[in-house]
């Protein structure tokens, strides 16, 4: 079950969201380089503690998609668990993952100028073109990766962990 989602004023608040993401203060030693992985910008090794200031706008972009996905779920209400962004410069990729913990795992595509780079699944019949302003959750077990961005174009993208909680019959 994949879901998939636009935000139809995203041209209105992208300018807004990528300032507040660009204002972060990424310390270099956090960004992380393993294997196959290389990713220009995130917070997701920061601390909790680290002030997010994007998160608050980005809350409230989401939170009439997530109602609708609740909804199409049954569900009372849904919980998010973590959330943080990447940027990848030309060269940048993060290879096969899934995430652990949470039902669904979601990424927001904040500023996509070529599909060719969205989100990609192991399983091919997953595979869904994206756009800039679409949100893609699907379940969290699934193996998934941002392909190598060959383009000269930053991708920049918001992922989240959620669990759906209370099911309604």
């Amino acid at each position: 079950m994949i879901f998939l989602n636009s935000f139809l004023d995203h041209s209105k608040c992208k300018q807004e969201l990528l300032d507040s993401i660009n204002n972060m203060p990424i310390d270099p030693s956090t960004i992380k380089t393993s294997g196959k992985d290389k990713i220009s910008r995130t917070d997701f090794f920061l601390p909790d503690t680290v002030e997010r200031p994007y998160l608050n706008l980005f809350k409230k972009i989401i939170d009439p998609i997530t109602k609708k996905i609740c909804t199409k779920l049954n569900s009372s209400y849904y919980e998010i668990l973590y959330t943080w962004f990447q940027q990848y410069n030309h060269g940048d990729t993060h290879d096969w993952h899934n995430h652990t913990g949470a039902q669904f795992a979601n990424v927001f595509f904040v500023e996509l100028e070529d599909n060719s780079i969205g989100t990609e699944f192991l399983d091919p019949k997953y595979n869904i073109k994206v756009k800039e302003g679409d949100l893609i959750t699907f379940p969290s077990y699934l193996y998934h990766r941002s392909p190598i961005n060959l383009t000269k174009n930053r991708k920049t993208v918001i992922s989240f962990n959620s669990s759906f909680k209370d099911f309604l019959e």
